[in-house]
């Protein structure tokens, strides 16, 4: 994604890519409701992800596959997409149509060298792309919001100049160890959907290993949806 500002700013980009995998997106009507809750399937060639919107028989999908595999699929029939889509979720939101148009892009990935740039502070795209898995890229952005916005109601109640440069150095410090452990992770699972059946399985089996690990579970459950801040539906 391009950025005026950041390329205005010099900050430099550093870019990952996975040539074999592509994602297609597009908007679904369906039989059943969705009652406001995100769904992820994982499959040989990466995630089929569900996301609601705010009609409660409306969702966005984002489906990751093997690159001929996404190209099949934007060649074909929409009958066939449907169809296809219908298989691999087990019918989960019922009878499903497809609705408008089909995009398709490479999947990637990217961070940048740092987060501000004298009075400049880069937030959500403008300063990094995860993969489409488990919404980290939407969490990650909510949390830049969240830090921005935490530092600078405290500089403003301390009386320090809102726009010095040593100042915004904070929200650089304090994002990108997350912003960086969270693409490596999301990074290295997606890479393992891409080994297949047998990694999924194995990938499923330390999922529901951590069910029975507390701290960790609460660790992974406050990463992906900041349950320790504020309850809210997806």
């Amino acid at each position: 994604y391009r950025s005026f500002v950041r390329e205005q700013a010099g900050i430099r980009v550093q870019h990952r890519a996975l040539p074999d995998q592509w994602a297609t997106t597009f908007q679904i009507e369906h039989e059943k409701s969705h009652e406001s809750i995100s769904t992820e399937f994982h499959q040989p060639g990466g995630p089929l992800t569900f996301i609601p919107l705010k009609d409660q028989n409306q969702s966005t999908v984002v489906w990751c596959d093997h690159k001929t595999n996404i190209d099949d699929i934007m060649s074909g029939s929409i009958d066939d997409m449907e169809e296809a889509l219908s298989i691999l979720c087990d019918d989960h939101l019922g009878s499903m149509r497809i609705k408008g148009e089909r995009f398709s892009w490479p999947v990637g990935a990217y961070t940048v060298d740092q987060l501000n740039a004298g009075r400049i502070v880069l937030v959500g795209e403008a300063a990094h792309a995860l993969p489409p898995l488990g919404a980290q890229g939407f969490n990650a952005t909510l949390e830049d919001i969240f830090v921005l916005k935490n530092h600078l109601h405290n500089v403003v109640h301390h009386w320090f100049y809102i726009g010095e440069p040593s100042s915004l150095f904070y929200y650089t410090k304090k994002r990108q160890l997350d912003i960086t452990t969270r693409l490596n992770i999301i990074w290295g699972i997606n890479r393992v959907l891409l080994k297949g059946d047998k990694a999924i399985d194995w990938m499923h089996k330390g999922v529901r290993l951590m069910e029975y690990i507390t701290p960790a579970r609460k660790k992974i459950m406050e990463k992906g949806a900041h349950l320790n801040r504020k309850k809210a539906k997806a």
